[in-house]
């Protein structure tokens, strides 16, 4: 197959949108459609697209049930991120197209629910995967440890991990100092990676804390929620909690290093370039589609590394917001992130961007 390409490798510009609702709707219209319509399961070569794993492809003798093509058809619209969504809809009359039909609004709206449910279990079953052993995950847990760590760390974390982290601690080159938490920067695995230990301050904070989930375990869960939804942070490479019989101790979270500067170190007129306004602007959106609450918008939780992209860090107060009050909750977060600049030139732009 000359110059065949999955369509997850394909710019919405390059993708076959129209192509791929035709072929579904002519799947369903002749009674099949594939269980697992993920992206890789799609090719495009020479301006047409194929259809492949096979095995996963249903036949049932007799017509699908509405409600079945429109779950599958969830089940394909939910591979795409949310800000794709308007794009993807203006596609969807190919798919009924296909079918000699017309999209009808009742059905549009079913449709719409159900891309959500879709959604909704693609990100907690990806989410489960980082709390237990599996290809991408090594997990352990005991009455003295809560680990977590990529694949890749394992030849630096399997044995001793809380040894390797204390010794690193210790080797690192120091980010930062403080009582609550302590960031270094250290070589792990072959790799370049950022190091931040959480604290037990006195025995009345650990009395507090020990309980509750530690600042490293949301950190690593909130790290790979953004890296789900394709919010920019630093890649999630692990953590690593203390336990005295399963009481919560001294806890690790590990990511990749990015060299670059904070926001707050950027000058009024790097701050004030367009596509810097433009970055800024887009992730407030993508925190606002995806009910996000970081909580804690100052500017030096804004990484800009040595290509001018930004990426969020210092995640451990995050929240997705699934019930009321999210509203109220992203102001605080844009009224937050205003305070980094005094009234004038900058903060006037950085209020338009953020649309505050």
């Amino acid at each position: 197959m000359p110059k065949a390409v999955t369509l997850n490798a394909l710019s919405e510009e390059a993708f076959p949108l129209t192509a791929l609702f035709d072929l579904f709707g002519r799947c369903h219209q002749n009674q099949c459609y594939q269980q697992d319509p993920h992206l890789d399961n799609f090719v495009f070569s020479n301006n047409t697209l194929y259809l492949l794993d096979l095995a996963s492809v249903v036949c049932p003798k007799k017509p699908l049930k509405m409600a079945t093509c429109l779950n599958n058809l969830a089940r394909l619209m939910a591979q795409f991120p949310l800000e794709q969504q308007e794009w993807l809809l203006n596609g969807l009359p190919a798919y009924f197209a296909a079918r000699n039909m017309v999209l009808d609004p009742i059905v549009e709206q079913q449709l719409l629910g159900k891309i959500k449910k879709a959604r909704d279990y693609r990100q907690a079953h990806y989410l489960k995967k980082q709390f237990r052993s599996c290809t991408m995950t090594r997990y352990q847990k005991s009455l003295m440890l809560e680990a977590a760590w990529r694949g890749n760390l394992s030849s630096a974390l399997a044995e001793q991990p809380l040894t390797v982290l204390n010794q690193a601690m210790q080797d690192g080159i120091s980010l930062k100092k403080g009582n609550s938490a302590t960031v270094v920067k250290r070589e792990l695995a072959g790799q370049q990676v950022v190091i931040k230990r959480y604290n037990m301050k006195t025995p009345w904070h650990f009395l507090r804390r020990c309980l509750r989930k530690s600042r490293a375990n949301v950190s690593w869960y909130n790290a790979n929620l953004l890296e789900f939804l394709g919010i920019a942070t630093p890649q999630p490479l692990g953590f690593v909690e203390q336990r005295f019989f399963g009481l919560r101790h001294k806890a690790y979270f590990i990511c990749e290093h990015i060299a670059g500067r904070s926001l707050a170190d950027l000058s009024d007129s790097e701050i004030q370039q367009p596509q810097m306004l433009q970055q800024i602007s887009d992730l407030f959106e993508q925190l606002r589609l995806h009910h996000i609450y970081h909580g804690d918008l100052k500017a030096s939780n804004w990484l800009v590394d040595n290509q001018k992209k930004i990426w969020l860090i210092d995640l451990d107060a995050m929240q997705q917001i699934t019930k009321t009050g999210f509203k109220r909750l992203h102001k605080q977060d844009q009224q937050r992130f205003l305070r980094n600049w005094p009234v004038g030139e900058t903060r006037h732009l950085l209020t338009k961007a953020i649309k505050a």
